[in-house]
């Protein structure tokens, strides 16, 4: 029967910033989690290490891991939105989305 995997959330990785701020081992952050330290392990590496940076932050591994599946195809599309997100930022999106779908149908 093959094994069921479930992705690290948010909360977790959240935690996982927090006991490496606190300089804990692989080891003792998984028995927190109740996860593999192989896992956390890979968790540092795909998110922080590999960029070289001096520490692990949530924020950033959560938005690494959700464009890791961001196809080449894609990819063009994903940069104009986060490029729009960012100019609009301190506005209210859906307000914004709305007003623009009164004014000019689909």
């Amino acid at each position: 029967m093959k094994k069921l995997y479930n992705h690290i959330s948010e909360w977790e990785r959240k935690v996982i910033e927090r006991l490496v701020q606190a300089g804990k081992s692989n080891k003792a952050i998984a028995e927190v989690l109740g996860r593999s330290k192989s896992t956390i392990g890979r968790e540092l590496e795909r998110n922080c290490w590999r960029l070289g940076c001096r520490g692990y932050r949530s924020e950033v591994a959560e938005g690494i891991a959700k464009k890791r599946g961001i196809t080449r195809k894609n990819f063009n599309l994903h940069l104009k939105e986060t490029e729009w997100r960012f100019n609009h930022r301190n506005e209210n999106i859906y307000k914004f989305l709305l007003n623009n779908l009164r004014h000019f149908p689909l």
